[in-house]
């Protein structure tokens, strides 16, 4: 479902399982087959920057925002909680 909702066929279940399994869930071994060693928090912030690297990316590519101060805003707002819910709210409805 989660696949089709996005579009994407996933090529690794047991990292997309990992991915969308809190941590506290793998803790109290309520997921034995997920690998410990992994945890969502570490893909949180590892997605966390690739997102946030390839946002940097689009805006520095664009010739909108011509100074640091207007980049680094613009950033901060589509990477704030709320931006990321917008875009995801409309990409998913």
């Amino acid at each position: 479902m989660l696949e089709e909702k996005l579009g994407y066929k996933f090529t690794d279940s047991d990292l997309l399982a990992l991915a969308i399994t809190r941590t506290a869930a793998i803790e109290e071994n309520l997921a034995p087959d997920l690998d410990h060693k992994l945890t969502f928090s570490r893909l949180k912030f590892l997605g966390g920057h690739v997102l946030g690297l390839l946002i940097s990316d689009l805006l520095f590519a664009t010739e909108l925002f011509n100074s640091e101060g207007k980049l680094t805003v613009a950033h901060s707002r589509i990477l704030s909680h709320n931006g990321l819910i917008v875009q995801a709210s409309q990409k998913l409805a």
